[in-house]
């Protein structure tokens, strides 16, 4: 058995120089941390600096061609929009040609057409009629007629006036029913008077060729004959009659920002990293 005879101080003071080593050591490596970042940092600053340096003439070249290139594409742009508005100018040429060319089957023979006038709204299409026909009959058909006609939304018609003959009221001087046309008078119920008036009506009657409308003349165009009448007949179609308006295009297209000349000095990126204003 050993007895430890030695008071506790001397214990205690024998383990400090282990310490103030440990303390000297760590000391000695945090410096030397220190300053092999310090080192390294300066070193990656130079080398990151010494990058950029070779990487801003590239750089520079990319922006002045990019801006070459957007400047290609903008007159490719301009060049392909004249174009296509060529096209559709062009193209816009056959529209009412090909709305009549489509009308004229649905339009039936007994209506003799003198004139056709077609305008466009947006996608819709007013067509206006103007001919001739000779029977009420035929002015109730030509109606049904022209709703047969693709894409049709209504049918308006004006114009035809029937000429019907009236039978007259009865009267104390006239105990007969008597059927006359319209624009006539009466015949009186005495026959002899009668037979006069029918001489009379038949010695006015204009005979050979009397050149009504305009038939036989050179008069273009011709207008109603004896029996006809005039009738307008509206259509109102689903068709797209616009033709395209240059001035607006160009304005528009005039309207969009160019492109920055070529070898121009390409703007600095914004700070939230988004597109380079132009």
């Amino acid at each position: 058995m050993k007895l430890n005879l030695l008071p506790q101080t001397v214990v205690k003071r024998s383990s400090a120089p282990v310490f103030i080593i440990l303390a000297l050591l760590i000391v000695i490596a945090a410096s030397a941390a220190s300053a092999f970042l310090v080192v390294s940092s300066k070193a990656a600053l130079e080398a990151a600096v010494k990058e950029r340096e070779e990487l801003l003439p590239g750089y520079a070249n990319n922006a002045a061609t990019a801006a070459q290139a957007e400047q290609v594409i903008l007159q490719a742009t301009n060049f392909d929009r004249n174009v296509k508005l060529v096209e559709s100018a062009a193209k816009h040429n056959n529209v009412y040609p090909d709305l009549y060319d489509s009308l004229f089957p649905y339009i039936p023979a007994f209506y003799r057409i003198q004139s056709v006038n077609a305008v466009g709204s947006g996608g819709q299409a007013t067509v206006t009629l103007v001919g001739h026909i000779d029977t009420f009959q035929q002015y109730a058909d030509l109606a049904i007629a022209l709703w047969r006609i693709p894409g049709v939304i209504s049918v308006q018609r004006a114009g035809y006036a029937p000429k019907l003959p009236a039978v007259l009221l009865l009267t104390p001087d006239r105990q007969k029913n008597v059927s006359v046309k319209a624009g006539e008078a009466p015949l009186p119920d005495d026959v002899q008077q009668r037979i006069e008036i029918l001489k009379s009506q038949a010695a006015a009657v204009p005979t050979g060729y009397v050149g009504v409308g305009g038939f036989g003349t050179d008069a273009v165009p011709k207008g109603d004959t004896l029996t006809s009448q005039t009738v307008t007949m509206t259509v109102l179609l689903t068709r797209n009659l616009q033709v395209p308006v240059p001035s607006a295009t160009l304005a528009a297209a005039q309207a969009v920002p160019t492109a920055p000349a070529a070898g121009a000095t390409p703007a600095a990126p914004a700070g939230n990293g988004g597109d380079v204003d132009r």
